[in-house]
């Protein structure tokens, strides 16, 4: 066989890869985010300022999402839109105007979502100020850039439109009085909210580890975690059915003096209510309750009901404690009122409590709140009346003016 050799350098193929390099580069730059026109962005941010109007009026409110003018920067994977003079305001009270909140920020950038076709991001890089009834309440800082998405999903099973919030390593909370309120948290946490269009059915969960808590003052909270999920689906009849479940472990307080014992909360709630627009006619369940430390629990669950006609909830509950002297010696329990506390416990049990408390709350509808066999009222006047005789007399002023030549106060 005669094997033929091309003398000379291969010219060809350095020519062809730097046209390959040249394409890869063009690509980056003018078609790597692909649907960041100013038409598009603001087709997009239609809709979803049609979306909040909507959301807001199937719960009887008000809701209005507003921005001003759409830029577009950068190139390529970075591109997207700068978009100014945000604000969102949620009216409480259509026909009143009252409770009026609105959350405005200077400007966000918006982009496509990568995750979910069709969908957006908003970046809030800059502050959030939140307002109510035209006052100011507090400011959000980021240290670094806070992420919501907004997609509407189409799936085989539904559809749903899924609202997810990526928080930053922590969020700075300035209250309108001054003072910074600092959280923070391991990792990326995230907040979300599916609903569906159709049904409006709504699964929300989110999920918090080691989420710190620090005031002004350096008075500290820390929760080891925090998490919960809220299912709602509206029923055959029209009635909102739905369930409420919050987990939290190893809360504790921190001060420059000391560190309180670690708490643990569990709650699971269910209700079944009435659509919105129609008399009021709801029923909560609390399912369980449980506050614990390491030396005691207390546990609670029953039915409450709330209807037309009458101003508060109605129904029964049982509540167990499982070591009352150890519930009342913790830091749940200002000391000042341990004494007459203990008391109304007894009261309420009907008998001395040396260490086990069953206590049943209970109301009839337009009648009177009962704790065990006592009314509420005459249980709330002992415990003020032993407030009064336990608490320590006021002491007499004193003259504390340096005393004058002659020995004499002036």
């Amino acid at each position: 066989m005669t094997a033929i050799r091309i003398q000379g350098k291969p010219r060809l193929v350095p020519v062809i890869g730097m046209i390959i390099l040249a394409a890869s580069i063009v690509f980056i730059l003018f078609s790597g985010a692909a649907g960041i026109t100013q038409a598009g962005i603001s087709r997009s941010l239609s809709r979803f300022a049609a979306y909040v109007a909507a959301e807001a009026a199937g719960s009887g409110r008000e809701g209005h999402f507003t921005y001003g003018a759409v830029a577009i920067e950068g190139l390529g994977f970075d591109r997207h839109a700068v978009v100014s003079d945000v604000r969102l305001e949620i009216v409480g009270k259509p026909i009143t105007g009252a409770d009026r909140w609105v959350a405005t920020t200077p400007a966000m950038l918006v982009m496509p979502d990568v995750v979910a076709p069709g969908g957006v991001v908003f970046v809030f890089s800059s502050p959030v100020s939140i307002l109510e009834n035209g006052r100011p309440k507090a400011t959000l800082t980021f240290s670094s850039p806070l992420k919501y998405s907004y997609a509407d999903v189409n799936t085989r099973a539904a559809r749903f439109v899924r609202h997810i919030v990526f928080l930053p390593g922590s969020v700075m909370l300035t209250p309108a009085g001054g003072g910074v309120v600092t959280i923070s948290y391991d990792g990326i946490p995230t907040v979300r909210l599916d609903v569906s269009p159709d049904t409006n059915a709504r699964d929300a969960a989110y999920d918090f580890r080691n989420l710190r808590i620090v005031t002004a003052d350096g008075t500290e909270a820390t929760v080891g975690s925090l998490s919960g999920r809220l299912e709602e689906k509206p029923a055959a009849d029209g009635r909102v059915k739905g369930s409420d479940v919050l987990t939290l472990t190893d809360l504790a307080l921190h001060d420059r003096n000391r560190t309180t014992k670690a708490y643990s909360l569990a709650v699971n709630l269910g209700y079944d209510k009435n659509a919105p627009g129609l008399a009021e006619n709801d029923d909560v369940t609390i399912n369980q309750l449980v506050l614990a430390s390491d030396a005691f629990k207390l546990k609670a669950n029953g039915q409450f009901h709330v209807a037309e006609g009458d101003a508060l909830p109605f129904g029964a509950a049982n509540v167990n404690i499982d070591n009352v002297p150890q519930f009342l010696a913790s830091e749940l329990v200002p000391e000042s009122v341990r004494r007459p506390l203990a008391s109304a416990i007894d009261k309420a049990a009907g008998k001395p409590t040396a260490g086990h408390a069953d206590i049943v709350l209970r109301r009839a509808k337009n009648g009177t709140f009962y704790v065990g066999d006592v009314t509420f009222e005459s249980l709330a006047a002992a415990m003020l009346a032993d407030l009064l005789t336990t608490s320590p007399q006021a002491a007499a002023p004193k003259n504390d003016l340096p005393a004058s030549p002659t020995g004499k106060g002036k």
